[in-house]
């Protein structure tokens, strides 16, 4: 949740993992374990590469992006919300 948060926030903007990791507050091993996943499920897509590092952005665009898109509000921050409880 905290990667899909941290990409909906900078909508629009492509990111490598180590800006997305620094966004979400977690480790760049748990964006790397997430994103094949995220990608697949079309909640982020790959924009380019810049170097030998690959670029992502949320997919606004797809089907299941513009759901998610719509859940940002108050669902998403309960969810985070729930999620760090369960964290401590």
């Amino acid at each position: 949740m905290k990667i899909i948060v941290a990409l909906l926030g900078e909508e629009g903007t492509d990111l490598n993992v180590s800006d997305i990791a620094r966004l979400a507050g977690v480790a760049r091993s748990t964006v790397y374990g997430h994103i094949d996943e995220l990608r697949e499920l079309g909640i982020v897509e790959h924009t380019r590469n810049v170097g030998d590092s690959p670029m992502y952005r949320f997919d606004a665009e797809s089907n299941v992006g513009e759901y998610v898109a719509r859940l940002e509000g108050v669902t998403l921050s309960r969810l985070l919300e729930r999620d760090d409880q369960i964290e401590e």
